[in-house]
């Protein structure tokens, strides 16, 4: 029996379950009794994690068939290819996409480095943490194009393609999954900073749906007081240099920057004068934001929730939880505009399930409540928050 076979059987058995179990909750609500545990001798109700026990012990089982994991390009990498191309299909992958999500899973899939690709590693960890991206990536058919023979492919098309395996692989707990295949597709191997594979790939991908901010400056002039308003342009949001006496900046810092506590020397357009004004900036928001940490020697910290409706143009409430981090340890001297003059190794902190995860390539570790990640890992490089109405955002439209 093929994979796809075995799976498709097995989501039979769990939607006959849950068919069940639905029936046996009305029946409970229609005779009053508040209860909703099965009065019948049907079969025991088995958690979530154990049906992914199930699909795990189906996957060791197809991986059992490989030699212990080896790091590296050789043998091994291309034998995982070719078993992953073979079984993980585009019918299979979608129907895990359509059946699994991350809040199912009780502890976030780790992904294997090969070489040097812990720079992409860390920032899907992240992004598979962000529910707008995970949502993007279920319900686009953008990979549609890869499998008609009619029309071209296109990047965008491979990528997708690429981006639903990986996804489909995390959701199951796959025990082995490289992501090779797609940062091929991205960019080239040797450039391996973050920061730059996340702009790459969401330039590519997915900047047209889940756009970057745009802003715009309200610039009051002390001469004549009056208000000179900036058009609408994307911006990059980096959190601002520490406050005097403070050794760390974070999110707060940055929306303390943006009401009109920066000043700015401009030629005002209604008085002339060449003159000083306070900066108010507002931002045009789609459902995901990324913010760099600072570069002036700051620690950065990034709130687990942030407000930032001072700074939201559309006047509406603007909470937004954050995804995830990003960090950076140097093992040499570096400058801090170019991670890649020289060795270190990229991590993420995730959010999963009101807990933090720290996912070093193949490792795991859940953190402490309100401890500091260890320093061993680095600082922040960056940070991914999403809007926590992010469903009613796309039903209002956004970043319009």
């Amino acid at each position: 029996m093929t994979l796809l076979a075995r799976f498709r059987a097995f989501i039979r058995r769990v939607r006959l379950l849950r068919r069940r179990r639905q029936g046996e909750q009305r029946m409970s609500a229609d005779s009053g009794i508040g209860s909703t545990e099965p009065s019948g001798s049907g079969p025991p109700r088995r958690p979530i994690h154990e049906t992914h026990a199930d699909i795990r012990t189906i996957l060791q089982t197809l991986y059992g068939g490989l030699q212990a994991y080896q790091s590296g390009y050789g043998d091994y990498h291309h034998q995982l290819e070719e078993y992953v191309a073979a079984h993980f299909s585009t019918e299979l992958i979608s129907e895990i996409l359509q059946n699994f999500e991350v809040a199912m899973l009780e502890l976030p899939t780790p992904m294997s480095n090969p070489n040097m690709e812990c720079f992409c590693i860390a920032t899907l960890q992240v992004l598979f943490a962000c529910p707008p991206f995970v949502n993007f990536i279920r319900t686009n058919e953008l990979d549609t194009a890869a499998h008609d023979e009619n029309v071209p492919t296109t990047r965008q098309a491979q990528i997708d393609r690429a981006m639903k395996s990986i996804l489909a692989q995390f959701l199951v707990g796959s025990p082995i999954i490289h992501c090779t295949p797609l940062l091929q597709l991205v960019t080239n191997v040797n450039e391996q900073d973050a920061e730059e594979f996340f702009q790459t790939l969401h330039g590519l991908y997915c900047g047209e749906i889940l756009p970057l901010p745009k802003q715009t400056t309200l610039w009051t002039c002390d001469s004549c007081h009056s208000v000179t308003i900036s058009d609408p342009e994307p911006s990059i949001f980096n959190l601002p240099t520490r406050l005097p006496g403070q050794d760390r900046t974070n999110m707060m810092n940055l929306i303390f920057h943006k009401t009109g506590f920066e000043t700015e020397k401009r030629i005002c357009k209604f008085c002339k004068d060449y003159s000083d004004g306070f900066v108010h900036t507002k931002y045009i928001f789609s459902n995901i934001l990324r913010v760099y940490g600072h570069t002036d020697g700051s620690h950065a910290e990034f709130e687990e929730v942030v407000d930032l409706t001072e700074i939201d143009n559309s006047g509406e409430p603007s909470m937004w939880q954050l995804a995830g981090t990003v960090h950076y340890r140097s093992f040499g001297n570096v400058s801090s505009g170019n991670r890649r003059s020289c060795d270190g190794h990229y991590t993420a902190v995730v959010y999963h399930k009101n807990r933090r995860f720290l996912m070093d390539d193949r490792k795991r570790m859940m953190l402490p409540t309100n401890s500091d990640v260890p320093h061993f890992y680095g600082e922040p490089y960056y940070a991914v928050y999403y809007k926590m109405d992010w469903m009613e955002s796309n039903g209002r439209g956004q970043n319009q």
